[in-house]
């Protein structure tokens, strides 16, 4: 039922590097589900806008399975490690590219 703790917005941003990559991150709390097992629906995108992801995580194409977008080579990830870690990661992987 949305406006419960179970159906919120966690993390909604979308910022732009001084490289001209967009950062935008979208993690949203439902309720547990077959397509949402762990309750979270997220997209981590990290790109230019007229290309391919560089990096980007997501849930939600098929039932309980996480994604990992690189350049654009999908690996299904063996575990969900949680947001905050995903997160930590995928913040790594910007700070790596945004450096080179």
């Amino acid at each position: 039922m949305p406006g419960t703790e179970d159906d919120r917005v966690v993390y909604d941003y979308r910022v732009e590097h001084p490289s001209g990559a967009i950062e935008e991150v979208y993690v949203r709390r439902v309720p547990t589900n077959e397509l949402y097992p762990e309750g979270v629906h997220y997209r981590m995108y990290y790109g230019y806008p007229s290309e391919d992801a560089i990096i980007q995580f997501d849930n939600g194409h098929k039932a309980g399975e996480h994604h990992e977008h690189v350049r654009g080579e999908l690996t299904v990830l063996d575990e969900f490690p949680g947001i905050a870690p995903l997160m930590d990661r995928f913040q790594e992987e910007i700070n790596s590219h945004e450096h080179d």
